[in-house]
């Protein structure tokens, strides 16, 4: 597997997490998984994820199984 960020969606100096997100997924230049880690879980939020450059969307706190999902498909195993 490739490099992995979790990122916690929340606004830090003045930058909010999509933003965060996008910047991220620049500097890894499209390689690697990066999972959104938010209390905002509506079908909105999840939507705006997936452009800002997050693979994955997990509410917090998130579950070990759903971590371990993700992490394995990224890894090319099942999940």
């Amino acid at each position: 597997m490739g490099d992995t960020a979790l990122s916690k969606m929340k606004s830090v100096l003045g930058i909010d997490g999509h933003e965060v997100g996008r910047r991220i997924r620049a500097a890894l230049e499209s390689r690697g998984l990066l999972v959104a880690l938010t209390a905002y879980g509506r079908e909105q939020d999840r939507r705006r994820s997936s452009p800002a450059g997050f693979d994955a969307h997990l509410l917090k706190p998130a579950r070990y199984e759903d971590l371990t999902r993700i992490l394995a498909r990224a890894a090319g195993g099942e999940g």
